[in-house]
C-alpha cells in the first residue's frame, strides 16, 4: 500500500465518519448545533496515529459545519479528564485510541470513568502496524527477535506512546505470547516513541505503514513483521498476525474513536 494510497483511504473513512458524528451530534444537541467553535481534543502528541486521523477529520468538519473545529493535543490522563470534566454540550470531544476503555485498569488515580462519562459517537478507522527494529540488531524476523531475547532477558526494551496506547497494548500482549523478558520504555507520544528506536535507545516499537516505508527506504530502521491479516505489498517478507509461526498480536492498533460527554442523568425522587 503507498501513502498516497493510504491518504486517501484515510480521507474516505473521515468523510464517512465526520457525516456520522454530524448527525449524531445535531440529534443529541440543539438543532442548531454547533453554533460556536468545537475543540477536539487528542491525548497524545502531535504526530501520532490518532492525531494523524484527527487532523483528517478536523477541516471537514469545519466546513461541513461552518464553525470553527480546532485541535487541542493533550497528551495523557490529563487530556482525557479534561474531556470528562467539560461541558457536556458537544463542544468539547475526545479523539482517542482503543486503549481509552482500560484506562481505569492500568492507571490508580484516573479521574474519570472512561465508559461512564464518555459515549461513544463513532469508530472512524484502523491501521495496521509494523514491527521495526534498529538496522543494525542481529535480527531479521519475529523467531530472531525471540531468540535474542531469551538469550538475554531483561536486556531489550520496547517503547511505546505510553501506558494506555495500543502500541504498549499490543507489544505487551505479544511479550506474553512469546514467553519473553523485554523492558517497557513509555513515551510522551509515537513521535518520541520512534525517535528513540532510531537513536537505539530501545530495541522494539511499531509504527504504521507510511511511517515504517520511509525509515525502511532510509535504513533507519528494519521491518520484521506486521499485524494484518493481509499481506502489504510494500513489506512481502513480514510475517503476517496470523501466521503461527509468528506470535504477534491481532488486534488491530491506532483505533481512532469519536467520543463525547455523556450527559449527567439526573436522580429522580418520587
Amino acid at each position: 500500500m503507498s501513502t498516497n494510497t493510504f491518504q486517501t483511504k484515510l480521507r474516505l473513512l473521515g468523510l464517512a465518519a465526520a457525516t456520522f458524528v454530524a448527525a449524531t451530534a445535531s440529534a443529541i444537541a440543539q438543532q442548531d448545533y454547533p453554533n460556536q467553535r468545537v475543540t477536539i481534543v487528542v491525548p497524545f502528541s502531535a504526530g501520532s496515529i490518532s492525531d494523524g486521523f484527527a487532523r483528517v477529520l478536523v477541516n471537514k468538519l469545519g466546513e461541513m459545519w461552518k464553525q470553527q473545529v480546532i485541535i487541542e493535543n493533550r497528551p495523557g490522563l490529563p487530556g482525557t479528564a479534561a474531556v470528562a470534566k467539560a461541558a457536556p454540550d458537544g463542544y468539547t470531544l475526545l479523539f482517542t485510541s482503543n486503549g481509552h476503555t482500560i484506562a481505569s485498569a492500568i492507571n490508580r488515580s484516573p479521574q474519570f470513568d472512561p465508559v461512564k462519562d464518555f459515549a461513544g459517537i463513532s469508530l472512524v478507522g484502523s491501521v495496521p502496524l509494523v514491527v521495526i527494529v534498529p538496522p543494525d540488531l542481529s535480527v531479521k524476523n519475529v523467531g530472531d527477535f525471540i531468540a535474542l531475547a531469551k538469550e538475554k532477558p531483561g536486556t531489550l526494551n520496547f517503547s511505546s506512546a505510553g501506558v494506555a496506547s495500543t502500541t504498549y497494548l499490543s507489544t505487551e500482549i505479544f511479550r506474553q505470547n512469546a514467553k519473553i523478558e523485554i523492558q517497557h520504555v513509555p513515551y510522551r507520544g509515537a513521535p518520541e516513541a520512534m525517535t528513540a528506536l532510531i537513536r537505539g535507545e530501545v530495541q522494539l516499537f511499531k509504527v504504521t505503514i507510511p511511517s515504517a516505508q520511509e525509515l525502511v527506504a532510509a535504513n533507519k530502521v528494519r521491518a520484521i513483521a506486521i499485524n494484518s491479516a493481509k499481506r502489504i505489498r510494500r513489506f512481502p517478507t513480514c510475517r503476517r498476525s496470523r501466521n503461527q509461526a509468528c506470535p504477534i498480536t491481532n488486534m488491530i492498533p491506532g483505533s481512532a474513536r469519536w467520543r463525547r460527554r455523556a450527559r449527567r442523568r439526573r436522580s429522580s425522587t418520587r
